[in-house]
């Protein structure tokens, strides 16, 4: 059975609007707000907000209900300790991988949220998304490449499209390469839908599709 059916069911009221408060707070806190939907840009400059930010984003993807059952994989936020085995898989998988920097600002910055497949300490599979009000956007998402072909990389999108509906989320966005046919096919079959093309968003001059999905009643 798969990861993403076995989930609970998450309160539906609660869940969205601690969210939004404990963002509004930590963003004021930070002094730091996205102003577009997008990788996170900047530092966080607060060294002792960092660990009760993550904390609260643990406790929040936990109390939400949003946990892997018996399946031989764990699925947790990434923690600073995951960072060294990301920037790996970043860099063996894709051509213009997301530096240690980004990444790193990925764990602390207000409205983003990460989530891995874990089998033990190997981390298998990650995923970088924001949620913003109504919009998700799912920034990054990677499979090792020993481990692909197995069904991880739909089936963390699923997980992802669940948390990110369990936060208040309508829609998620994302950007693929055209030449991306792989990725394009998984979003296809997981109900994507292309809205628009950008043109030169990489920075090998190759455009990206806009696809978007409607996530408000995923379960």
């Amino acid at each position: 059975m798969s990861p993403s059916k076995e989930m609970k069911k998450a309160p539906t009221l609660w869940v969205p609007c601690a969210i939004k408060v404990c963002d509004s707070l930590t963003t004021s806190l930070l002094g730091h707000f996205p102003r577009r939907l997008g990788p996170p840009e900047r530092a966080i400059s607060v060294p002792a907000i960092k660990p009760i930010y993550g904390l609260y984003k643990w406790l929040i993807f936990v109390l939400s209900g949003a946990r892997m059952s018996q399946t031989g994989l764990s699925a947790r936020p990434l923690e600073v300790a995951d960072l060294p085995q990301i920037q790996s898989i970043e860099s063996s998988v894709y051509e213009d991988p997301w530096s240690a920097h980004l990444l790193s600002q990925s764990l602390t910055a207000p409205m983003t949220h990460t989530l891995g497949f874990f089998q033990g300490d190997l981390c298998v599979a990650y995923s970088i998304y924001q949620v913003i009000f109504t919009e998700a956007h799912l920034l990054n998402i990677a499979v090792r490449k020993d481990s692909q072909r197995r069904g991880y990389g739909g089936e963390l999108l699923d997980l992802v499209m669940l948390d990110s509906s369990r936060k208040g989320a309508i829609s998620m966005f994302l950007e693929v390469r055209p030449s991306n046919r792989t990725a394009i096919e998984l979003y296809k079959h997981r109900g994507f839908k292309t809205l628009m093309t950008r043109e030169k968003y990489y920075s090998n001059g190759e455009a990206a599709f806009v696809m978007v999905k409607e996530v408000s009643e995923v379960e």
